[in-house]
């Protein structure tokens, strides 16, 4: 196979990865902070900034199967993304910017990047 045609072929792991990581991050923006209030205020502090790390892992899978770009690409992408979200708060009324939500989205792009690398190198 060329590598014309490997990098045409998108990569059915990551379309699911993304819609894994898409279905954790909405659930966590809900139903996981409405538990979580009622748990101590520890879980609270976890459920809130959890959808910012399923955002990153998420953006930077759907980087890599949407616009076939390698690994270092969809994860620089994504931290950016996550960052910009954040940063764009700063001018939304009634939202905040917190440093935790940027921290944690980054660390999700962070862990999906082995995943990444580790796909790029088992693909044909």
């Amino acid at each position: 196979m060329s590598l014309n045609q490997r990098n045409n072929k998108r990569d059915r792991f990551f379309f699911i990865a993304t819609l894994i990581g898409w279905l954790l991050w909405i659930t966590s923006v809900s139903p996981l902070r409405i538990y979580a209030i009622r748990i101590s205020p520890y879980a609270y502090w976890i459920s809130g900034v959890a959808p910012n790390f399923f955002a990153g892992s998420t953006f930077a899978f759907f980087q890599a199967y949407a616009m076939k770009i390698r690994p270092l690409a969809s994860v620089i992408y994504a931290a950016v993304l996550v960052t910009a979200a954040e940063v764009i708060q700063l001018y939304i009324p009634r939202y905040t910017f917190d440093k935790w939500d940027i921290i944690a989205g980054i660390i999700g792009v962070a862990i999906a990047m082995p995943v990444l690398l580790w796909r790029e190198h088992r693909r044909p």
